[in-house]
């Protein structure tokens, strides 16, 4: 076997298809997802098809990252060219608009490994749904991994389960096919989406466990010795809400784990710890938006202004294990009335979304890949300001002073803002 399900559930989604016995590539109807489907309706779907379809346009700055992209889209253009840009040009255009939605020079972020029987099914399923363009992606890889996990091609069901990806010196003859599997099951924020799946894959085998369709962390193991455990992102911290599952899984399988990663773990119990007395001590604060009790559990100082609003003394999330939204707090409510943070403001792992209150931040500012769509008021910032990878915010409106380096991405507009502070990216 080339993957090997541990403790395995599967969890059946409410919307469903009726299963077929056989699925050829080309069996949708030409018309099936459009609506007028005349000639010139098709004229213009292929001509945005030849443009979208540019491969110049999807280059990521970091090199590492084109090999899979670039290789990937190309196997997309010529799939859809073949088999739908003649009969249904609009729905080759929807296909790979949805694909390419999240590509950026500025991220790492790779387009889905194709698959026809996939993508049939997939289509199969979108038949007549709306707002199909902003559904394909995600449902083509939720069945893609639920293909690779379970070996049925249903689209609307999630895994629960542990997977095993033997490495190359457990598989040896196996090693291409395993390589793809890495790809297709990793998150997209780990590297072994594309970038270093093959070295790592050449060390060691993976453990991979999923909850409810989504890959929450992994263990990288060879001879039975951890080499690494990862949650979520590249930041070295084994979260607190998989500490148990992670020990009894080692346990399991007899796995040892290093002193590095004994020591995360220990970490991440702690972690747990201090979240669940947190959580318990501030339920009632939590419920009423008591933002000084709030912020005070967190270490966070509070000031009252005399016009009723709020200074604080800095702003980032209450432990790096885990965030105000874990604690259950909506932090659009949590920032309201807070005017000024007089140190470092830290968004980075913010879910606000709306902070039109604050105006000035005394020291750095770091925005990067916040959810924020909206600082109107913010005017100051004391020291460095990092604005990159926010595809939701378009404009600083009121921002006119940076005390050293602005680095913002060009879509943001800052019209009051003194050119000779920004880096553009």
């Amino acid at each position: 076997m080339i993957i090997t399900p541990i403790n395995y559930q599967r969890k059946i989604e409410p919307m469903r298809v009726q299963r077929q016995t056989s699925v050829s590539f080309c069996a949708l109807k030409p018309d099936t997802f459009s609506h007028s489907q005349d000639y010139e309706t098709k004229r213009k779907a292929r001509n945005k098809f030849y443009e979208i379809t540019d491969l110049n346009k999807y280059y990521s700055k970091f090199d590492r990252d084109n090999i899979d992209r670039i290789y990937r889209l190309d196997i997309w253009k010529d799939n859809l060219k073949r088999n739908y840009y003649n009969k249904d040009p609009e729905l080759a255009l929807q296909i790979f608009e949805s694909i390419t939605s999240h590509l950026s020079p500025e991220n790492h972020e790779q387009p889905p490994i194709f698959n026809g029987k996939v993508l049939n099914k997939t289509l199969e399923y979108l038949k007549n749904r709306e707002n199909f363009r902003t559904k394909f992606k995600k449902t083509y890889e939720n069945t893609l991994r639920h293909y690779i996990i379970s070996g049925e091609c249903t689209p609307g069901e999630t895994d629960t389960a542990w997977i095993k990806i033997p490495s190359k010196q457990t598989a040896p003859e196996n090693f291409q096919k395993n390589l793809e599997n890495l790809k297709i099951l990793s998150s997209r924020k780990w590297c072994t989406k594309a970038t270093h799946s093959q070295a790592y894959l050449e060390q060691g085998d993976f453990y991979i466990y999923y909850s409810k369709g989504e890959p929450k962390l992994f263990i990288h193991a060879g001879n039975k010795g951890i080499k690494s455990i990862q949650c979520g992102g590249n930041n070295g911290i084994i979260s607190y809400k998989y500490v148990d599952i992670i020990e009894n899984f080692i346990k399991s399988e007899k796995l040892t784990a290093n002193r590095n990663e004994l020591m995360k773990l220990e970490k991440a119990k702690y972690t747990k710890e201090k979240f669940l007395n947190l959580k318990a001590n501030l339920s009632a604060a939590i419920k009423e938006n008591n933002q000084e009790e709030i912020f005070k559990a967190a270490g966070i100082e509070t000031k009252r202004n005399p016009d009723g609003t709020l200074t604080i003394s800095h702003y980032g999330q209450p432990d790096e294990g885990f965030t105000y939204k874990d604690l259950g707090i909506d932090e659009n409510r949590l920032l309201q009335n807070i005017t000024e943070i007089e140190g470092n403001a830290d968004f980075i792992r913010s879910n606000a979304t709306i902070v039109n209150d604050l105006k000035k931040i005394g020291h750095d500012a770091n925005f990067m890949y916040s959810k924020i769509k909206s600082l109107n008021n913010l005017e100051y910032i004391g020291r460095l300001a990092n604005f990159l990878n926010m595809p939701n915010l378009t404009t600083l409106p009121n921002l006119k002073y940076v005390g050293e380096k602005l680095a913002i991405a060009r879509t943001i507009d800052i019209p009051k803002i003194s050119k000779s502070v920004v880096l553009y990216f």
